[in-house]
């Protein structure tokens, strides 16, 4: 009996690993679970040598100037890009984007409108000890996180997990590696926010590129402009409730993730936001890496 057990067991063990290795969906999980994971152990790995380079308070502006990033992104396309894994066909998906795009320059454009007018009162309420010039990176960063968000959207669409996680890993190298290699030189809290917006920059122009051969391969009818009003409008409606709906969830969900970390900073100090912001991110590098991997992996099936 227990060698028939035994036998049995081992069967079932052999099946569960053969599934293991033909199942697309198990490979796409560890395709971008191993990207995340790399781009992780790159922060952790570099993040010793950044918190001597930089002050707590350095950290804590970034810390503040990320939450607030964060916090806007998540209705800088009024959620169609959430929707762009949904329809059948290919040219209303990329309708889609272009709606994503436009609203992501809109929301942009009002946020330089905003930080020029009110950019005095910002630095004061979060003790932002940055320029002008270096406050209106974010409706920059605001614009570039949004395109990303739209090309991973369509990633994800076309199923490219490979080359998503190429883009994490990429982002997160260059970005820590210029953190170090410039930290060196001078580490002050304007260049932390430089060279965040240069990896957002860098990543959503790697997107770009990675997406646009299955983007060129749509043809649009020749009677068609570029930018199709009638289009944009039919998929404005038929998609409206991810903005009614689904935008402000996901603005609940980053205020309640992000506004920790502002109201220490502007109570507190930008000291005690870098050490929220650091302990925040070792603490949450398990939950990143399951829900980026199987999330990701696991919408386009729904």
């Amino acid at each position: 009996m227990r060698e028939y057990l035994i036998i049995g067991t081992q069967q079932l063990s052999d099946a569960f690993l053969k599934h293991v290795r033909h199942s697309k969906f198990i490979r796409n999980v560890t395709f971008v679970a191993g990207g995340t994971a790399i781009a992780q152990l790159i922060a952790v790995l570099m993040a010793p040598v950044i918190t001597r380079l930089y002050s707590p308070e350095s950290l804590g502006i970034l810390g503040a100037f990320i939450s607030i990033v964060t916090i806007i992104t998540t209705i800088a396309c009024f959620a169609f890009d959430n929707a762009i894994l949904l329809p059948e066909d290919d040219l209303e998906a990329k309708s889609l984007m272009q709606l994503s795009f436009i609203f992501a320059i809109f929301v942009s454009l009002l946020g330089v409108v905003l930080v020029s007018l009110f950019h005095n009162q910002i630095t004061v309420l979060f003790q932002l000890n940055v320029t002008v010039l270096i406050l209106l990176l974010l409706p920059v960063v605001i614009f570039f996180v949004a395109l990303e968000r739209i090309f991973t959207q369509w990633l994800v669409r076309k199923k490219n997990f490979k080359l998503i996680s190429q883009s994490v890993i990429a982002q997160s190298a260059i970005v820590n590696l210029l953190k170090v290699g410039f930290g060196l030189l001078v580490a002050v809290a304007p260049l932390l926010i430089i060279i965040n917006a240069l990896g957002h920059i860098f990543r959503a122009a790697h997107l770009w590129l990675l997406a646009h051969d299955t983007l060129q391969s749509i043809s649009l009818p020749k009677s068609d402009k570029w930018l199709n009003i009638d289009d944009l409008k039919k998929v404005f409606n038929r998609y409206k409730d991810f903005f009614l709906y689904r935008a402000p969830n996901d603005v609940i969900i980053a205020m309640a993730n992000n506004i920790p970390a502002l109201m220490l900073i502007v109570y507190v100090g930008p000291a005690a936001a870098g050490f929220f912001a650091l302990s925040q991110k070792v603490l949450l590098l398990p939950k990143h890496l399951i829900s980026e991997s199987v999330g990701t992996v696991f919408t386009p099936t729904l």
